[in-house]
């Protein structure tokens, strides 16, 4: 009867922590949604680059591309006005051509470094957010279940108490009626 005096006493606070944790998990599930579909959109973009896709590499070097090859045309127009007619000027061309051909592969190959390294960003930050839910998820579950073993502890001490009293009455009231015996009294059960 004690312990459901008590579980009557913590049950509303139960009630009240499930229901804090089903509004907590109610207003995270579109925060969960709309975080899990911004890892896989950005996944979309880099998994693409990082499996060499020549198409995809173009679109996203396109900017870097036009500015090198830009660079490039200025610098052989300025050869092609300025330069010496002859050798020298054939030389800085294909020196100048080889240069940006070379920057050119150095940013396909970036490309798909950034796009792995990007890509390994993604995969600790899913693991994080992971880590982080199951642990809010644990702590939900650790702090119902420390009300419920604190409950649990407060009734077996009261019983024990209760069982320690129920002992020393017994004891008290045996050496009451030893003592009763001893000045004179017939005791008890004794004719």
């Amino acid at each position: 009867k004690l312990q459901e005096q008590q579980y009557a006493l913590l049950k509303p606070l139960l009630e009240a922590q499930v229901a804090g944790g089903r509004y907590a998990v109610d207003q995270s599930k579109p925060l969960i949604e709309g975080a899990s579909q911004g890892f896989s959109d950005l996944r979309n973009f880099w998994q693409p680059l990082v499996s060499g896709d020549r198409s995809a590499i173009d679109q996203f070097l396109s900017p870097e591309r036009r500015a090198i090859n830009q660079g490039y045309r200025s610098a052989a127009n300025n050869l092609a006005t300025f330069g010496p007619r002859g050798g020298g000027r054939v030389s800085a061309l294909a020196a100048a051509d080889e240069q940006r051909q070379g920057r050119l592969s150095d940013l396909v190959f970036g490309a798909r470094r950034e796009g792995a390294n990007q890509l390994g960003n993604i995969t600790n930050a899913q693991a994080g957010f992971g880590t982080n839910l199951m642990g809010a998820g644990m702590g939900a579950g650790q702090q119902l279940s420390g009300l419920y073993n604190n409950q649990a502890n407060r009734s077996f001490q009261q019983n024990q108490i209760t069982g320690n009293d129920m002992a020393g009455l017994g004891q008290a009231l045996g050496g009451f009626l030893g003592n009763f015996k001893t000045f004179g009294g017939s005791g008890f059960g004794k004719s």
